[in-house]
């Protein structure tokens, strides 16, 4: 996730992401070796896992529910609504 307001979230890891074709990245983790499970082919199938083909650096947060005045138990799309209402943005699928 990215934020104009990072100064709120604990940044736990900044990574570059993308630059590479769902079958360039398949092969990378392959070669890596990698194994996959029915849900990791399901995935990669998916129409809307598409790695991006520029590369970015992104920062990835820790968010609680507490940082976003949630409380448990929460939906899903609650979670979104406030992280995004934050300025956060969701990882993309490929991620």
């Amino acid at each position: 996730m990215q934020s104009k307001h990072m100064a709120k979230y604990e940044i736990f890891k900044e990574i570059e992401i993308g630059g590479l074709t769902k079958a360039q990245l398949l092969e990378n983790l392959i070669v890596a070796g990698v194994q996959f499970n029915q849900y990791a082919e399901v995935l990669f199938d998916h129409p809307q896992f598409s790695p991006n083909l520029k590369s970015e650096k992104v920062k990835l947060v820790k968010v609680k529910l507490s940082d976003l005045n949630l409380d448990n138990p929460s939906s899903f799309q609650e979670m979104v609504n406030r992280a995004t209402a934050s300025g956060l943005k969701l990882c993309p699928l490929y991620l």
